[in-house]
This record gives structure tokens, sequence and C-alpha cells, in this order.
């Protein structure tokens, strides 16, 4: 049996598939998630309501868990190293090139020893935390070591796991003593029945874009050399409708046109109303979009009434002038069945509250999204790191952060002097437009191109990268202008967010089906997402473009950055970057001219200033490459915290 699909693209996420199989058919909802990385895996579990064990000895990737879901009742964050025996105390190797391959063994050239962790095994965690319970689902990715945690589990006094997912990798495992075929066999003396997601071979590339290559029945690999994943089921009924269920995500229409609200709302009603032991009376709901109208209007026309609903925008006004808001811990006197989260950007945060606040019905999560064919196959479903408002990213965790993967544009930049230019206004005061085009790269930001022709004489003609925020509505990024691009030769187009997190995949997947009907000519890469999720989680907020800029170039080996027009929301932007008076999602952009004097706004809990603040002073005491003009070093000094 091999199973492909016919997009080249398509990227199963073998554990969504494998939880909605068990919400079904298995009377269990526990999971195990060993390596969690950054908790993507768990996530869909921790949102469905399932109790959630996660273990990441990585401290960086934990502190990234922690921000998240630490504290929620169901979920369980352990920072030992499993394995088949204790140690009190192991070596844990990281790589600049991932987060993702933090392991006991140092299997890359990369690898470094960063810290020291606790060792421990399964059966030793379940004697102590009692848990008499039986895993629907073990999931295990530990670089190498999968097949070590597997034999740490206590077989012979616990329920053996109804499905297990692990990875295997030959490269790893084999100077580790054992390689596929050991660990497959392994899981068959067990019981179990094996389908293998098979993933095209990394030949030691890891952090970037995977292809995969199709699901088979493990007795041989398709390619020797590839990596991928053992999915291992134990109930034959589960293995049929697991396989059905992979055969109809494969088989989806590739290509066809999108569907309608009403069919999107058709398999929304339908997630809802197969929650097991759920008799829906009355729902909850989280979220806006005219989606869900018709959602909403088809559940009341089966007798489901919607109790409450609060607009994810936090407009004043409810989607029903007859039902009024109300704050999450209010919901335990709703009288509501269930509730349901319909936001796609807002989601981690609004399940964090409810969880938080104990809610005690159950909370699922369905989105436009979520039955849409996903077009991006580099999208994860992350969630966006907590925004915190406390910056702890020091020098010595900013230079451990992954290297870019984009190889052509580390070729560029290598050895150029680089500017990034701002939009603030004191750029007017003086012509300098043909000092800025003297650097080997000129960058410039969201509506900074094309650049007016009459300010060409001050900001210059040249634009080598493009950074743009992905959003291109005209209060935020502005709209890409492809022809322009073209027109300007500029070679690269960057993003700052990548497209793997909620908040930015519906903006990342337009700006790529664009990039595509345009023909762009400029080379377009997306910032990876393993370095954005832990740079902005320690940064404590979500960065804004330019200053995601700054930091993403030192990445690069650039031979000098300056920075100018920066002056840190402290003054107005050139006339025309904004225009004044506009009015856009609780923001109001004021004094905007020529030479404003100052710029306001009612609502940046998006982008904390002094968070970004404390990281350009810290990177300018630190990296000598970095330069900013005297006007924005100003502004930084005048406003740096006093002793």
């Amino acid at each position: 049996m091999i199973l492909k699909s016919p997009d080249p693209d398509y990227t199963p996420d073998e554990s969504d598939l494998i939880r909605q199989v068990l919400e079904r058919h298995s009377g269990s909802r526990l999971m195990i998630d060993v390596g969690a990385n950054l908790g993507q895996t768990s996530r869909p579990f921790i949102e469905s309501n399932w109790e959630v064990h996660l273990f990441e000895p990585d401290g960086r990737n934990r502190a990234a868990i922690e921000d998240q879901y630490g504290g929620m009742p169901g979920v369980f964050i352990n920072a030992e190293a499993l394995s088949d025996h204790c140690r009190d105390e192991v070596s844990f190797f990281h790589s600049p090139q991932s987060t993702g391959i933090s392991s006991l063994s140092a299997f890359h050239e990369t690898h470094h020893e960063a810290e020291k962790v606790r060792q421990s095994t399964l059966t030793r965690y379940f004697e102590t935390a009692k848990m008499e319970r039986p895993v629907a689902f073990l999931k295990v990715d530990t670089e190498g070591h999968d097949l070590f945690v597997l034999r740490g589990f206590p077989w012979d006094t616990a329920a053996a796991p109804e499905v297990i997912l692990a990875e295997f990798e030959d490269s790893k495992t084999q100077p580790l003593g054992y390689d596929f075929c050991e660990l497959r066999d392994f899981l068959r003396k067990r019981g179990y029945q094996l389908l293998v997601s098979e993933w095209l071979p990394l030949h030691g590339v890891y952090g970037g874009k995977h292809r995969w290559n199709g699901f088979h029945d493990g007795d041989e690999l398709l390619d020797p050399q590839a990596w991928g994943n053992l999915i291992a089921v134990r109930d034959p009924q589960i293995y049929q409708e697991l396989t059905r269920h992979l055969e109809t995500a494969l088989t989806a229409t590739t290509g066809s046109a999108p569907p309608t609200d009403e069919e999107i709302a058709a398999q929304l009603r339908a997630r809802i109303e197969s929650l097991p032991g759920l008799e829906t009376k009355s729902i909850a709901f989280f979220g806006i979009g005219k989606v869900f109208y018709h959602l909403l209007s088809q559940l009341k026309s089966r007798g489901v009434s919607p109790a409450r609903i609060l607009l994810c925008d936090q407009s004043p006004q409810p989607l029903f002038a007859q039902e009024s808001q109300f704050r999450p811990e209010d919901l335990g006197r709703s009288g509501a069945d269930a509730v349901v989260i319909c936001s796609l950007h807002y989601r981690g945060k609004m399940l964090a509250q409810l969880r938080r606040a104990e809610v005690k019905i159950p909370v699922i999560s369905v989105t436009e999204a979520d039955c849409r064919p996903r077009r991006l196959a580099t999208s994860g479903g992350l969630p966006e790191p907590v925004k915190s408002n406390v910056n702890r990213l020091t020098w010595e965790l900013f230079r451990q952060l992954p290297p870019p993967q984009d190889q052509q544009l580390s070729r560029f930049l290598a050895g150029k002097s680089v500017v990034v230019i701002g939009p603030a206004p004191h750029l007017l005061d003086q012509a300098g437009g043909r000092d800025l085009d003297s650097f080997d790269v000129v960058v410039r930001l969201n509506k900074s191109f094309p650049i007016q022709d009459r300010w060409q004489e001050f900001l210059g003609r040249r634009t080598d990268l493009y950074y743009h925020c992905m959003n291109q509505k005209e209060e935020h990024g502005g709209r890409i202008d492809f022809a322009a691009l073209g027109d300007a030769g500029v070679p690269f187009l960057r993003t700052p967010y990548p497209p793997q997190i909620d908040a930015f995949a519906e903006d990342a997947e337009t700006l790529l089906a664009q990039a595509q009907a345009s023909h762009c000519t400029a080379a377009l890469s997306f910032m990876e997402a393993d370095f954005y999720f832990v740079f902005a989680g320690l940064l404590g907020t979500r960065p804004n473009t330019g200053i995601v800029a700054i930091a993403d170039i030192l990445r690069f080996p650039v031979k000098s950055l300056h920075v100018t027009g920066f002056t840190f929301f402290q003054t107005g932007y050139i006339k025309g970057y904004r225009q004044a008076g506009q009015h856009a999602a609780g923001m109001n952009f004021v004094s905007l001219g020529d030479k404003a004097d100052a710029w306001t706004s009612h609502d940046w809990k998006n982008h904390n200033h002094e968070c970004q603040k404390q990281l350009v002073r810290m990177l300018l005491q630190n990296d000598s490459r970095l330069s900013l003009d005297a006007v924005g070093r100003s502004i930084l000094d005048d406003s740096s915290p006093q002793p």
C-alpha cells in the first residue's frame, strides 16, 4: 500500500489527522508529547480539551511553551529528557541551524553543548505522577532517541498507547546503535499495525521547508535515505478508520474552487455537532466573520441557540443586538453546553483565558481556515508567542538564535554595507538621497516602496531588499506593487513574520498567490518560524517590520548596517507614508504632515515599543556593525531607563 497526494506541495499534519480519528473512536483523551519543541503538535489537543503531558528539555523552547500554556488545567510541562534509564545530569546539545534539532546527542556539525538536563523514563513518570488513565496518543520526536523513549514506557504495568507517532532517521540513529527496521520491529512485536509517513531526505539541512513523499505500510522505505514518522495503531478498527481518513485527505480535489461560505459553515457545524457526548442545545461563540453568520443561522434552524458572542476585534457592538457580551469567567453561568472559538488570529489567547478561568464546559476551536484547503505548504499552525511586555532577550541568547536559511540572500549580503531606511520626516531635512544610494544594499519597508518621485532627492532611488509585513491593508503595510518591484529590478522581497504562525498565515497565502500570479521577479523568502517564535517570545511583543529587519539583517554576514529614519514612534511619518486622519481597528493616526512634531495612537498592545527600544540598545552595545543616525540615537538615549 502506497498513498500519495496529487498535490506536490501537500504536507500532512500526521498528529492532527490522528487526533481527528481518536476523538471519534477512542474513549481516552490523554496525550503524551515527548520532544514538544514549541508545542505546535500539542496545540490542537490542548484546544480540544485533552489532558496533555509535554516533555521539552531545551530551556528556550520550554519557555515558549510555558508562555503559551503554563498554568492551564490539564496541561503538564516537564523539563526532563526521556530515555530508557535515569540519570541526574546529562549533556544536552543545541544547534544554531534549528531549534527543532536539540538533542541528547550531537549528530550535526553545528551542535554544541548548551546545558545540563535531568534524564528520566516514562516508567518513572507514570509512577511519580500516579497516571492511571490509558494513553490515547504517544508522540515521540527526540532527534534520534525515540526507540530509547519507547523502551522506557511501562509496558508491563500500564495499558499500551492506542496510537504512537515516532520519528525515524537512520543518519541520527545508526550512530546510536539502531535503524528504521529495528524501531519498526519493536512496535510490531507489541501488537501494532504500522503506517509510515515518509519524507524526502534532508541531507543534513534542518529547519527549512521539507517535502513529503507518501504513506505506506512500512515494509520497505521508498527512499533508503528518507526520514519520517512511524504511525503505530493497536486497534484494527482505528487503523482502518485512520487509513480511510488519510485517503480522504489525500484525494481532496486539488486546485478546485474554494468552498462557499455555506459549505464551510456546514463543515464547521458538523465538527461542533460531532463533539463526543454532547447534546448541543446552546453554544457560546467567540469570533467574527461573515462565514459565521451562515454557521449560526444553520445552528439556529436546528434548534441550537448561540448563548453569547464576543467579537474578537473588541468591537462594542455584539453580533446579535439582543445578545450581550461577557467575560470568559461568566461562561459558567451562561447555560451554554459548549464554547466555540471562531478566531484564527486570537484563538490561542482566547483558549488560554478560558482555560485559566477554569471554564468547565467543552471548548472547541473551529475556524474558516480549518475547513479551507491550506495552499501554503509551509503552514504549520503555530500560535503567536505570548505578548508578555517583558524583554528577556540578552545578547547571549540572541547569538544562539537560529541563522537564516535563505542562502541566496546570504550570499548577496555577504561583506556588504547595508542601510535600512525608515519613514521618519527628519530625512527631509537635507537632500541625502545620493548618500543613501551609495550603500551596497538599500533596504526599504512596507509603504516606503515605491519611492515617490518628489522624495527621491531625499530618500534615494534604489531598493535592493524590500521587507513587507504581508498585511496589505492601507493602515498596515499597504498594497505590494509587484509591477513596480519588477520595473525597479528589486532582487529580494522578504517578510518579517513566518507563515507557520496562525496570525500571519492568511496574509502569507495571499502574498504567495499574488507573487505567483504576477510572475514576481524578486526572490521571495519568509521569516523562519523557529527563529521568530523564540525571538518574539523572548522579546515579549510582536516586533514591528523595521525592528525585525534590523535583527534579521544582523543574522547575515553583512559588513555593516546603518539605520536611518527610525524615531521609535516619537515623530510623524513622511507625508504620503500614512494619510492624516486614518482610523482603523482602534488606531487613530494623527499629525502626519511633512514635519510632524508628534504621532500618537490609541492601541499598541500588539507592539510594545519599550521592549523594542531595549532590543536596539542591546544590539548597538554589542554588535559593532550596527549604527543609528543621530536623530534616532538621541531619541533612544533620551528614553533610556534612568538609574
